[in-house]
């Protein structure tokens, strides 16, 4: 399952640079055959490589049935994997990623790597939550 790859994959997952008033998760890109990353890697088990696949063709649907008069969406080479520790004050803030630096202050190289970002307009977030989760008493859920 999804699950346990994810949890497989657990030792690869890097908390992030952001503000901690915003992000308290540890996340890495994930792609449908590898979990990627600058130092190391590891390959995607099938659950979650699933899971990649659908998010990526929730773009291909939205172009599929029409979805592109007020924007042009792209389908984004990876996702980004995101675990929440379950300690308390962990949570999700409603941010902006998309990245609107010019290439002149980013650099040729770093701005054609934040393709995904600097087009982003739709966030979709999956759970893997075990069924039997209460969201009442534990969250994961948005609000």
């Amino acid at each position: 399952s999804a699950r346990q790859d994810v949890t497989a994959a657990r030792h690869l997952l890097v908390t992030t640079g952001n503000d901690s008033n915003v992000r308290q998760d540890k996340v890495v890109r994930v792609n449908s055959t590898v979990i990627l990353d600058e130092e190391k890697e590891g390959l995607t088990g099938v659950g979650l490589m699933f899971c990649v696949d659908l998010l990526r063709g929730v773009t291909h649907s939205l172009l599929e049935h029409g979805y592109i008069e007020s924007h042009t969406h792209l389908v984004p080479r990876h996702v980004q994997l995101a675990e929440y520790g379950g300690d308390d004050g962990e949570h999700y803030v409603s941010h902006l990623d998309a990245c609107l630096t010019s290439v002149w202050e980013m650099g040729l190289q770093s701005y054609m790597q934040s393709r995904d970002a600097r087009g982003r307009v739709l966030t979709c977030i999956l759970y893997l939550n075990p069924s039997d989760w209460d969201v009442e008493t534990s969250g994961g859920a948005l609000s």
